[in-house]
């Protein structure tokens, strides 16, 4: 993957690709143990965004096909990362009330 995040021009791949690994394995692991599942949530968003933005440049590429197979794989990003808000603002506001967490929310 660092090879395929450099030839796309993401910034210091060799510590962004483990790095971003990290980052999306905490947060979903936040998400689904109930510990502050609205951490876990802004981190996988935290961890969407860019790589819609540097992996799936759809916008810089000339094959129309794999131009559309990048567009639709900035979409899905985007389209996740925005439920992944809608997930953080639900357990920062209704967490204690739902059950469906072991601690509080943690904003």
């Amino acid at each position: 993957m660092t090879a395929y995040a450099r030839s796309q021009g993401a910034p210091a791949p060799e510590l962004g690709v483990p790095g971003s690994g990290v980052l999306i394995f905490v947060g979903g692991v936040l998400v689904a143990l109930g510990l502050w599942p609205d951490l876990g949530a802004l981190l996988i968003a935290a961890f969407l965004l860019p790589v819609a933005f540097y992996m799936h440049a759809f916008w810089k590429i000339a094959d129309p096909q794999m131009r559309k197979m990048q567009e639709v794989h900035f979409w899905k990003n985007i389209s996740v990362a925005g439920a992944s808000l809608l997930v953080f603002a639900l357990f920062a506001e209704y967490g204690d009330d739902l059950g469906l967490m072991v601690s509080g929310p943690l904003f």
